[in-house]
């Protein structure tokens, strides 16, 4: 009966350890997958500088606030390297938010990157300014001669054609007004 009292401790060890590797694996492989597939950024504040530069600051110090423990990109704050601004968007973004200042849609690199959302199917919102236009079909028909810079970012697989699709899915992209004036009264933040 010893040996067999023996033989049981043994075993029930044995199976602790197999169980305890076992969770281990288990847990590691969670992890792994979780920090591969977790983007670095939880927003991307699509922006024009001078028009919008300061609303984007306010939106990131809010968003972080508000959800802490996420990180919002800014450029000015996370773009160290121009030549992956567009991988940012595309593989490191879980939510792209255009800032929709009247006139967002002129400036290359801001279309750069709403070229680079869509084409990566990032969840995309525009938070519109009072002035600003969904793009008709007019304004596509013609953006190269309205942005004639616009074939830079050929450089970076981007093409006319891309751009155009680009400014008619914005059309169908949700969207948020911001009231004309910013105040305590109109601002969910005061």
């Amino acid at each position: 009966t010893n040996q067999r009292a023996t033989m049981i401790v043994v075993m029930g060890f044995m199976l602790t350890m197999f169980l305890a590797i076992l969770a281990t694996l288990t847990y590691g492989s969670y992890k792994f997958v979780e920090q591969k597939y977790r983007k670095q950024f939880r927003f991307f504040l699509c922006h024009q500088k001078n028009a919008a530069g300061s609303m984007a600051r306010l939106l990131k110090i809010q968003l972080e606030k508000a959800l802490p423990g996420t990180k919002t990109f800014i450029d000015c704050d996370d773009l160290n390297d121009l030549t992956r601004l567009f991988s940012y968007v595309g593989q490191d973004t879980q939510t792209f938010l255009v800032l929709g200042s009247p006139s967002i849609l002129t400036r290359k690199w801001c279309v750069g990157e709403m070229v680079t959302a869509r084409a990566n199917k990032v969840d995309t919102l525009i938070l519109t300014w009072p002035q600003y236009n969904t793009p008709d079909e007019k304004f596509i028909s013609q953006y190269s001669k309205i942005v004639p810079d616009i074939h830079e970012l050929s450089k970076f697989g981007i093409g006319l054609g891309e751009v155009e699709e680009t400014l008619r899915w914005l059309g169908t992209v949700e969207t948020l007004s911001l009231p004309d004036q910013i105040n305590e009264e109109t601002s969910a933040w005061a």
